[in-house]
């Protein structure tokens, strides 16, 4: 049986470029939003949904930009 894949020590120190620390703040905040809502009850459905699917869409480009690249700034050699 292959050995488990491991982290390096690199990839294991957290988020090295600016793009990655915003993808993880963001990320934070769209948890922290799904948890609130969860919690205290949703907002009014138009707000609540327009919101979310923004949110998402720029997750989304940052994590895969149009421009090439990528996900996280890392290359892939």
């Amino acid at each position: 049986m292959p050995a488990a894949p491991t982290v390096s020590e690199a990839e294991a120190a957290g988020p090295r470029s600016a793009r990655e620390i915003f993808i993880v703040a963001l990320s934070a905040l769209l948890g922290a939003y799904v948890f609130y809502s969860a919690f205290f009850g949703a907002f009014e459905s138009l707000i609540q949904r327009a919101g979310f699917v923004a949110v998402i869409g720029v997750l989304g480009l940052a994590m895969f930009p149009l421009g090439g690249g990528s996900p996280g700034g890392r290359s892939d050699s």
